[in-house]
């Protein structure tokens, strides 16, 4: 029972910190990066040690299966946690008659602004939003009520 026990924690370390890495090797530096992945392989080579100890294959594979969920479950919920709201600029490409009604409604949700006149009947219209969730309400209000070529663009960390 240790023997399994020990195995369980030890695969729970280890898909963690893989997880971990693969998030973390594309926003840090050679250095931070490379401990991790030091330390996540000599996790990997102890892990490798217990996969043969004498346990049953069909537990092995059950157990690596439900620690595998459960790991990267728990490390997307920490990184969802960890993750900074953006700010958003939506480009669209609008009539210019539904320019002047969203200019009489006096629309205050985000804020925007007419960035061009294009030679035709339409405009170029920036929206700012500070987060997902309005960008999304912006979609909802003009962009897919009014079927308009749009492109929605992450920015920088707030």
């Amino acid at each position: 029972m240790k023997l399994f026990i020990l195995y369980i924690v030890l695969n729970l370390i280890y898909v963690c910190l893989t997880t971990a890495y693969s998030l973390v090797i594309q926003r840090c530096g050679k250095w931070t990066s490379a401990i991790l992945s030091a330390i996540t392989y000599g996790v990997y080579a102890i892990v490798l040690v217990y996969a043969v100890c004498p346990l049953p294959l069909w537990l092995k594979v059950i157990t690596i299966a439900c620690i595998n969920f459960v790991s990267v479950t728990i490390v997307k919920a920490i990184q969802e946690k960890l993750k900074k709201d953006k700010l958003w600029r939506i480009d669209v490409r609008m009539p210019k008659c539904l320019l002047s009604k969203m200019e009489s409604i006096g629309y205050d949700k985000v804020k925007w602004l007419k960035t061009a006149d294009l030679k035709d009947e339409y405009a170029i219209v920036t929206f700012y939003c500070y987060t997902q969730t309005e960008t999304k309400a912006v979609s909802a209000d003009w962009v897919k009520k009014y079927d308009l070529k749009y492109c929605a663009i992450e920015g920088k960390e707030l």
